[in-house]
């Protein structure tokens, strides 16, 4: 595993997902992504509507939303769209799927506005997850994030009846 690599990859988690005013800053950011364009990442500047991950294709990369917000989309076994989630930067998709060496993606990630993405391959990112203690933490912070968001969504659907939990939505989608 290339040491550059590792702490490249640390750094940019750490500074993104730190919640620091660095991490607003768009020179800081171009900073840290600058060495990790050399050694394999591909950076994404997408418009609105535009889909950077699909479900159902092979899972071979993390996309970091650096920028933005985005949306997930899952699909019936008919084929209906269903938008699970609103996320704003940052965020980590594809996330879970390499660290439990998923196959294919379970969702997709469609653009809520124009967006900046960092796409890491999934070999490198988990090299990185095995040396990099810094990046380590920022993903588990991140899983725990998804993992209470999930349990809350769970808790709608499971300790309310259909009415109660209509009004528990609309509540929560009306609070902002």
């Amino acid at each position: 595993m290339n040491k550059d690599y590792t702490e490249a990859l640390g750094s940019l988690l750490e500074l993104t997902f730190g919640g620091g005013s660095a991490a607003r800053s768009d020179a800081a950011l171009q900073s840290a992504i600058a060495p990790l364009l050399a050694l394999g990442c591909r950076q994404h500047r997408l418009g609105r509507g535009k889909t950077f991950v699909h479900s159902g294709f092979a899972v071979y990369s993390v996309f970091v939303l650096l920028r933005g917000s985005a949306r997930v989309i899952c699909y019936s076994a008919a084929g209906a769209a269903s938008v699970q989630d609103s996320l704003a930067a940052p965020q980590m998709f594809g996330l879970i799927e390499v660290v439990e060496e998923r196959l294919m993606f379970a969702a997709s990630v469609q653009a809520n506005t124009d967006v900046l993405v960092l796409e890491v391959p999934a070999a490198l990112f988990r090299s990185v997850l095995q040396n990099s203690t810094p990046a380590a933490r920022v993903v588990i912070r991140n899983l725990a994030f998804l993992a209470v968001r999930n349990m809350d969504n769970v808790e709608y659907y499971t300790l309310n009846r259909p009415q109660q939990t209509l009004a528990l939505y609309l509540y929560q989608a009306c609070k902002d």
